[in-house]
């Protein structure tokens, strides 16, 4: 039986040095997928030839990297198949038990996707529908950025045309041959609380850097972190909501 090629794709854009959390998960790549490929994309060696999507011109010439990956990780997974990892998840385990699968992705939380690790065969349906719709997409909208992360734009797409249901307690088989999991498998990381509990399903743990955030972000979601702590999830949601609201 076919299998998920063995390549792991991530993307390194900005000319940065790497970070010790970056190199930490790498070498965890090499550890628990050794007969995999690794293959860094960068400015070298991605066909923007052939990439003619706006939404991703758009974000380069805004720097958000970030945002540019999210069409080029589907782009890539497109052409050539295999693993997409975000350089902040790390492998706890060996993966070969999902290398039969047709493809998979795995619940955040209920509303949104863990898009920083996708495992795909070359040219599955679903992803070129949704390479379709970015190309129909804009960054910039009315001078200004849309700043919504493909975790919410796939977790809609996947719901309203290929019955994902919003529920994160149970593995969902979806007839575009698309595996969805729980968080536990590849995002055990609780992004409100930033608490990991792992089980025995879990094989990653995305570490949430957020290198797309600014530094006022970063330090707003580390004080919702510790607000989640000391109150609950739900009351940081509902402060989170009201927020949104009362600045629209």
């Amino acid at each position: 039986m076919e299998t998920i090629p063995k390549l792991i794709h991530y993307f390194w854009l900005g000319n940065k040095n790497k970070n010790a959390l970056t190199k930490k998960c790498i070498n965890s790549w090499k550890k628990f997928a050794p007969n995999y490929r690794i293959i860094e994309w960068n400015e070298k060696n991605i066909p923007f030839e052939r990439i003619k999507a706006q939404y991703v011109s758009e974000a380069i010439s805004k720097q958000k990297w970030a945002f540019a990956t999210d069409y080029l990780r589907l782009f890539i997974l497109n052409e050539y198949g295999g693993l997409y990892m975000d350089t902040d998840v790390e492998l706890i385990r060996p993966i070969s038990e999902l290398e039969r699968l047709e493809s998979f992705i795995c619940f955040e939380s209920e509303n949104t996707l863990c898009t920083a690790l996708i495992g795909a065969k070359d040219h599955k349906a679903w992803i070129k529908e949704l390479l379709d719709n970015y190309n129909r997409r804009k960054f910039i909208v009315n001078g200004r950025i849309d700043m919504t992360p493909n975790s919410k734009y796939i977790l809609k797409f996947l719901n309203q045309y290929h019955g994902l249901k919003l529920n994160t307690s149970y593995k969902q088989n979806l007839k575009c041959q698309l595996v969805v999991f729980p968080a536990e498998y590849f995002s055990p990381r609780n992004y409100s609380t930033k608490e990991i509990n792992i089980t025995s399903n879990t094989y990653a743990i995305h570490h949430y850097a957020g290198t797309w955030k600014t530094s006022f972000g970063k330090i707003k979601d580390n004080f919702f972190a510790l607000l989640a702590r000391i109150t609950s999830e739900r009351f940081v949601n509902i402060i989170k909501n009201s927020l949104k609201t009362f600045l629209r």
